[in-house]
């Protein structure tokens, strides 16, 4: 708040505060008495001086963060880019967020190798119930060669998407994994030390998978 004296003599001024209950006071005027439960800071103000006084508090919030919504990672990274960031606890940041971006990369390849693996098997039935029903005609020989040749193009492409989708699938198991262990070791500031500070023990923040 900003306080001005408008006499031309020195003034007096009682600011009246009540610390909430869980909450601790950073900053406020140092000089300052007790009533009940609340603080009565002491500002003086010269003839005609104008001050800013602050008063700053504090308290522990525990929230869950779910890294799979889009506003989470909004968050993280505008707080990545924030000056108040520590270089230690933003390369951790930065480390979980690439690691995420890969995860994210990876499942969207496992959903469109599972999509085209039902794409290849459906035209492989149809090429079976092609191939089937050709048996029984005389003059389909060219047509029926055809239709066995991309038999085998499918089915080998079937063979390669497979091979893929278990490599991906253990590629997201490992990056899991990595994930877990990186967010297991993620330190958070103490809000209640000044910025810069050395990191704290973790904070009661709960980001999740």
């Amino acid at each position: 708040m900003t306080i001005t004296n408008r006499l031309n003599d020195v003034a007096k001024v009682y600011i009246r505060h009540t610390v909430n209950k869980g909450w601790k006071l950073l900053e406020a005027p140092p000089a300052f008495e007790r009533i009940g439960e609340a603080h009565l800071f002491e500002v003086h103000l010269k003839a005609g001086e104008t001050k800013v006084v602050e008063i700053a508090e504090a308290t522990p919030i525990e929230r869950t963060l779910d890294l799979n919504a889009d506003v989470t990672l909004d968050m993280i990274k505008v707080f990545v880019a924030a000056p108040e960031s520590t270089p230690e606890l933003r390369n951790s940041l930065e480390k979980l967020l690439g690691i995420h971006r890969k995860l994210v990369d990876l499942t969207q390849e496992q959903i469109s190798l599972d999509r085209r693996l039902r794409d290849y098997r459906e035209r492989m039935d149809e090429l079976h119930a092609q191939i089937v029903t050709l048996q029984a005609v005389k003059t389909g020989g060219e047509l029926m060669t055809h239709l066995k040749t991309k038999m085998k193009d499918i089915s080998e492409r079937v063979q390669k998407a497979t091979i893929s989708m278990v490599d991906t699938e253990e590629k997201i198991m490992l990056t899991r994994v990595e994930f877990q262990d990186s967010l297991a070791e993620l330190t958070l500031p103490d809000a209640t030390k000044p910025v810069g500070a050395a990191l704290a023990e973790p904070a009661a923040l709960k980001l999740k998978k």
